[in-house]
């Protein structure tokens, strides 16, 4: 549909045409041929360009054509600028449609315009304003919006500038039109705003309830598109996980093969360890049972034996006995039991924190958790994949299983919950399954201990002449779910955009660092000194600022979060 403006100009053509009788063209441009070359002659020239277009459009234009031809030639600025100007409005009827032309007489119209407006403090420019419409009708036919759209606005200023409150409803509903086009319904809708205030005060009523109406339209499209948004934001969310499962997928397959079949083992190993406990506990409960059964049968052989007797006591004895005997048997069954159901147990420790582990044998299933606020930690070794091609698959296991190892003991020192490793990289969380309020400073703390054990493992292998490991650390703050994924195999994990942020804060850091995002910097400047702040270019993000903490101050240390069944030590930085 073509906007309001369009017709108006329609109209603005058609009425010199309404209110006159059929144009005598022979007599009309014999009057014209007695004028003399003057300027009322291109004004002449002009009225007559208005007269005949309704019936003859071609000789209007060629009337308009020679006005333009006479102002030049005379020097007439005002004869230019209301040749161009009409010429404009010609080439945008249907009539005589041509856009390039009528682009191209508006713009000069508008710069003569505003040359006389600088030279004329007295000049109206809403005329520009009417110029600038026009444009902008141009610029949407040829579904140029943005540009549409900034001519509108320019419009609207030279009406304001003019004090033309008429013309400004016209150039703020054209702008609340074309913003609703574009989706950019909170513009759209202040611009209605606008528009209705000038119509009230105009007393316009017919043109209050458009503008009320479109203003209605405008809200409802609006709240379409927030949830429109939300849901593109949520897809937008599962696509950044998917894309961050698809990289670390990606990064083990360009591995070496061995490297990563030897991983994928060790996995399955401690599963089929667990299936195989499992089995071993119901074989055990099922020989507990067979020795009951065997035991009751001896009784009763027993006691058939002592009724063909007549000493009582004898009998007493002997059930005593066996009384004793299957109480004795029955308790070492139980410890039997109780030692492989606790053997089971600490195995799913190993896999699940303890109160998803708790949940997990209580309900069957685990519900997911939101999370407020933790901090998520990631590592990554530096140029792995190089170092991996030169290691033995057995060697390489064992210098990963070290490193791991002592991160296990440096987070769970700090009361750091240790969510997956990946290949090289290693991921934890503070403040997950505990109320920690210090968690960003435990997270720090714990990383600063992890860089501060690589320094002292690249000194010994610089003494033994080894291939060099460094790591790179990021930590970052803010919410997320967790829960238990899958049926067989299951995992515990995290998700959302504070664990995306957190990766790419760990590749954006420097081997040897602990780099954090500005979110955590807020939580820990009171307790570290830091490297001046740097703003680095982060995918799907944007600019983030981030630092990287060269020490833990003597100033205000919270007590790290350990828990009483995993004290060690070890050194600590508090």
């Amino acid at each position: 549909m073509k906007p309001l403006v369009y017709y108006i100009f329609c109209i603005l053509l058609a009425v010199p045409a309404l209110l006159s009788a059929k144009v005598d063209l022979q007599a009309l441009k014999a009057e014209l041929n007695k004028e003399p070359k003057s300027p009322e002659k291109v004004t002449k020239l002009i009225d007559a360009s208005k007269k005949s277009y309704e019936e003859y459009p071609q000789e209007a234009i060629k009337f308009a054509d020679e006005a333009l031809k006479l102002a030049t030639e005379l020097k007439d600025r005002n004869g230019i600028v209301n040749a161009h100007s009409h010429l404009g409005l010609l080439y945008v009827n249907k009539k005589s449609e041509n856009f390039e032309e009528a682009q191209r007489n508006l713009i000069r119209a508008i710069n003569l315009k505003n040359r006389l407006a600088r030279e004329d403090s007295k000049y109206n420019p809403v005329s520009i304003s009417k110029d600038y419409r026009l444009l902008a009708f141009i610029m949407e036919s040829e579904k140029k919006q943005e540009k549409a759209l900034e001519y509108y606005q320019r419009g609207v200023t030279y009406a304001v500038d003019g004090k033309d409150k008429m013309e400004q409803i016209h150039g703020f509903n054209s702008i609340g039109d074309i913003l609703n086009k574009m989706n950019k319904h909170e513009g759209a809708l202040l611009a209605f705003n606008r528009s209705l205030r000038l119509a009230n005060e105009l007393g316009l009523a017919s043109q209050v309830r458009e503008i009320e109406n479109k203003r209605e339209t405008t809200r409802t499209l609006l709240n379409n598109f927030i949830e429109k948004q939300e849901y593109v934001m949520e897809l937008e969310n599962i696509e950044e996980e998917i894309e961050f499962v698809k990289d670390s997928l990606t990064k083990e397959i360009t591995k070496e093969q061995e490297s990563k079949q030897i991983l994928i083992s060790e996995k399955e190993l401690l599963e089929n360890e667990r299936a195989k406990k499992e089995a071993e506990i119901k074989a055990k409960e099922q020989q507990v049972k067979a020795q009951e059964q065997a035991l009751l049968a001896q009784e009763a052989e027993k006691r058939n034996y002592i009724i063909g007797g007549a000493a009582g006591l004898i009998l007493f004895l002997m059930i005593i006995i066996g009384l004793t005997s299957r109480i004795r048997a029955k308790k070492k069954a139980n410890e039997a039991i109780q030692l492989e159901k606790q053997k089971s147990d600490d195995l799913l420790l190993n896999i699940l924190p303890e109160n998803v582990a708790d949940e997990l044998k209580e309900s069957g299933k685990v519900m997911p958790s939101f999370h407020e606020e933790v901090s998520i930690l990631f590592t990554d070794f530096k140029g792995f994949t190089s170092i991996a091609t030169k290691l033995e698959p057995g060697h390489l296991i064992q210098k990963l299983e070290t490193a791991f190892e002592a991160f296990d003991d440096i987070i769970d020192k700090y009361g750091l919950e240790k969510i997956k490793t990946i290949g090289d990289a290693y991921m934890a969380v503070a403040n997950l399954t505990r109320n920690d309020p210090h968690h960003a400073i435990n997270a720090v703390a714990a990383a600063m201990e992890m860089q501060e054990f690589m320094d002292q493992w690249i000194g010994r292998q610089k003494r033994k002449g080894e291939e060099i490991w460094e790591l790179r650390i990021g930590i970052h703050s803010g919410p997320v779910v967790a829960g238990v994924i899958g049926q067989k195999k299951f995992a515990y994990d995290i998700w959302g955009d504070a664990v995306n942020v957190a990766s790419r804060v760990e590749s954006s850091g420097e081997a040897g660092k602990v780099n954090i995002s500005a979110d955590t910097y807020e939580l820990v400047k009171s307790y570290c000194s830091f490297e001046d702040k740097r703003t680095v270019r982060v995918k799907n993000k944007g600019m983030v600022d981030m630092y990287f903490v060269t020490d833990i101050t003597a100033r205000r240390r919270p007590k790290p979060q350990t828990s009483p069944s995993k004290v060690r030590k070890k050194k600590r930085w508090f």
